[in-house]
């Protein structure tokens, strides 16, 4: 429904694109908050999307990384680089989330805090 909503294709002029639907995705002019993108998010408005297919929303996403065949060997290593670093720092700041501990909760200790409702099985003979 929201995909037919923006137009059923590729927003990129030129492209056209809608063979796919699973190719297809939303993009938000604010593409920090992934939630903006993610349609089964609740803060996921279409009427702020654009709709790209995959290939372009990436170069959307990474225009440093456009046109890297026709650059020089120098600049596509300081680009490659450029991209590692950024991964890198993501992952450091990532890290400490993955360290964090679950508190483990048996089913019984689950079932306890959950409300509990009168029993009408027996009305059903």
């Amino acid at each position: 429904m929201y995909v037919l909503m923006l137009g059923g294709k590729c927003s990129e002029p030129g492209c056209d694109y809608n063979k796919n639907l699973a190719a297809l995705e939303f993009h938000h002019p604010n593409g920090k908050d992934k939630d903006l993108e993610n349609w089964r998010s609740p803060k996921f408005k279409v009427e702020e999307c654009i709709l790209y297919c995959s290939n372009h929303h990436r170069e959307h996403h990474h225009p440093e990384l456009n046109n890297f065949n026709d650059t020089t060997d120098e600049e596509r290593s300081r680009q490659i680089k450029e991209g590692l670093a950024k991964r890198k720092a993501h992952e450091d700041a990532i890290a400490p989330l993955a360290n964090l501990e679950t508190p483990s909760v048996s089913l019984v200790e689950a079932s306890a805090l959950l409300p509990s409702f009168p029993d009408y099985s027996s009305r059903l003979k």
